[in-house]
């Protein structure tokens, strides 16, 4: 039997908890034989068979396809280069709003080694690189967010979507964060139309921080060891990422106004309105 109108939001949060039940037992199974997934990070390779099993058990269960989750469509330099504003901003807001996440939740030390053991090796890195946004982008955006927007409006779509993105990390320190991160990239994703746009933005978050470290580069507040202890950083940089990010923020929203996607999916949100009356 097939599942009509995929997704709900109910829909949306078994599938998320499928996937955190199934790493979960994966996780004991692999203890149980004895690996070490402490000092092992190349274990981050098995999101690829959980998150894709998850997915393609949505698209066997659904009157669906993978394509009609995952859009390539061309964007335009100006879009490009407004992302590319809105995203560096961005990233300096949101470490400034993990410093007070950990500021007020002191950070667990099991949660420091977990963060140095996926950068200790090449392994671990290109695990956060490449594993990192390939299942977690094609899953919430292309997946969840994409199901979503069949039945609620753009606006509450992306919010439950970012919701299930933070939430699936299962700690307040990455949940926080993520939620911030994840409604951007739904809203970038929903503006573009292209998958590939997300996952590339989502790949330079993750190894950013890394190669800074690794060259011995930091920027207090933004880039420093947390287990030397919380950090903020200066006003100065907290006012650049705001303007930079509003910069971005504003060229976008002419952008969604104009010619994106979008116009299709708001047309789409407005007859089914209309409908409903």
């Amino acid at each position: 039997m097939k599942i009509d109108n995929f997704a709900t939001v109910t829909q949306s949060i078994v599938m998320t908890l499928l996937v955190i039940a199934i790493s979960i037992i994966t996780y004991l199974f692999v203890v149980e034989i004895g690996i070490d997934v402490e000092n092992n990070p190349g274990l981050l390779w098995l999101n690829i068979p959980v998150f894709g099993f998850v997915f393609f058990l949505a698209v066997r269960l659904t009157n669906t396809k993978v394509g009609d989750y995952i859009q390539i469509k061309p964007v335009s330099l100006f879009f490009i280069m407004s992302v590319v504003l809105s995203f560096i901003g961005l990233m300096i807001i949101v470490s400034e709003c993990a410093n007070l996440v950990y500021y007020l939740f002191p950070v667990p030390e099991e949660f420091i080694e977990m963060i140095d053991t996926v950068g200790s090796n090449n392994i671990g890195i290109l695990a956060a690189v490449i594993v990192a946004p390939l299942t977690e982008e094609f899953f919430f955006r292309g997946l969840l967010l994409r199901g979503l927007i069949n039945n609620y409006s753009v606006r509450y779509s992306i919010i439950v979507s970012a919701l299930l993105f933070g939430a699936m990390h299962l700690n307040i320190w990455q949940m926080i964060p993520a939620i911030l991160i994840g409604l951007y990239f739904g809203w970038i994703y929903l503006l573009s139309g292209n998958i590939w746009i997300v996952l590339i933005l989502h790949a330079i978050q993750n190894i950013s921080s890394y190669l800074l470290e690794m060259n011995e580069i930091f920027i207090p507040g933004l880039i420093y060891p947390i287990a030397d202890g919380v950090q903020f950083q200066s006003i100065w940089l907290d006012l650049f990422g705001t303007a930079l990010f509003m910069m971005g923020y504003l060229l976008l929203k002419n952008y969604e106004l104009t010619t994106s996607p979008m116009q299709d999916l708001k047309k789409i949100e407005r007859n089914r309105n209309e409908k409903s009356i």
